[in-house]
């Protein structure tokens, strides 16, 4: 997985313009299915989109920004003090994870849109 992983990292750099923004929603699309198959978790998918997006200045692309924003949120791990807070609001038991897969649903969202976007249907 990470030789994939890595395969996919050196595709966006070596890219420019669309063509980069399409590798690099590919690239979201592809760690969603590695999530899913329960290969990396929530915290780590958005990690890896936050950096791909970070060091590859894609911030400054509408559909890079919107996935940016919501897996900044999403790579933090459930022990953060936001967390805590909310927590202490809902007064569920599992409102921490209730909010991290509120805020990956958002992501996968993004990602379908950006999709859309790049016209990679």
């Amino acid at each position: 997985m990470e030789k994939e992983l890595e395969g996919w990292w050196q595709q966006i750099q070596n890219a420019t313009g669309h063509d980069q923004r399409s590798i690099f929603v590919r690239f979201c699309i592809r760690l969603v299915e590695l999530k899913e198959e329960g290969k990396l978790s929530i915290e780590e998918a958005s990690y890896k989109m936050v950096g791909a997006i970070l060091s590859n200045d894609l911030t400054n692309y509408p559909e890079c920004e919107a996935i940016f924003n919501i897996a900044s949120i999403a790579e933090v791990p459930n022990e953060g003090p936001n967390v805590k807070l909310a927590e202490e609001q809902d007064k569920s038991k599992n409102s921490a994870d209730k909010i991290k897969q509120k805020e990956w649903s958002k992501l996968v969202d993004a990602i379908e849109k950006a999709k859309v976007t790049l016209e990679l249907i």
